[in-house]
């Protein structure tokens, strides 16, 4: 089950920015081609539960979902970002892209999305990330998206609703 924020009602003194970036159709072909270029393996994941990782910016209270309230009256500080919330997508974009510069890639000039490093490829599209790199830098960075966001492993059969198929 998924808590969802109304975001519909949520006081525009609550939030700065909400834009956030997802990858372009022209990126996604061009990380295949670099992909196909270096000879990398590909590796697809998925990160649950994304927007909860981010922690909000401004101050927020809510109502506890029905039948929840431990006492009537009872209103809940948020800490992270629910779905639903204005700037959930932005935050959850912010964190995840602090991360990915942090492990030495560079965003792309014409795409935030499309990270580049010497040894390797990423593509992030919300929660969904493709990575291409030398198997042993593919475990190293598995590894470390996995401590820092429990990212589960994805059949690598489609992506962004893209049946694909790769033979290096």
């Amino acid at each position: 089950v998924r808590l969802v924020f109304d975001g519909s009602r949520q006081s525009e003194d609550t939030y700065d920015e909400t834009y956030a970036p997802t990858a372009r159709q022209e990126s996604v072909r061009l990380f295949h081609v670099v992909c196909v270029e270096e000879s990398y393996a590909l590796g697809q994941y998925d990160v649950p539960q994304a927007f909860l990782k981010a922690f909000i910016d401004f101050d927020i209270f809510v109502y506890p979902p029905r039948d929840q309230a431990e006492f009537d009256g009872q209103i809940l500080k948020l800490r992270r970002a629910l779905y639903g919330g204005k700037q959930s997508a932005f935050l959850w974009f912010k964190l995840m892209n602090e991360f990915i510069l942090g492990l030495g890639f560079v965003a792309s000039t014409f795409d935030k999305c499309l990270y580049r490093r010497e040894d390797a490829v990423i593509i992030l599209y919300c929660d969904d990330l493709r990575i291409g790199a030398s198997d042993p830098v593919l475990k190293t960075l598995h590894s470390a998206f996995f401590v820092k966001f429990g990212i589960t492993t994805a059949s690598g059969a489609r992506f962004l609703g893209m049946d694909t198929t790769y033979q290096k």
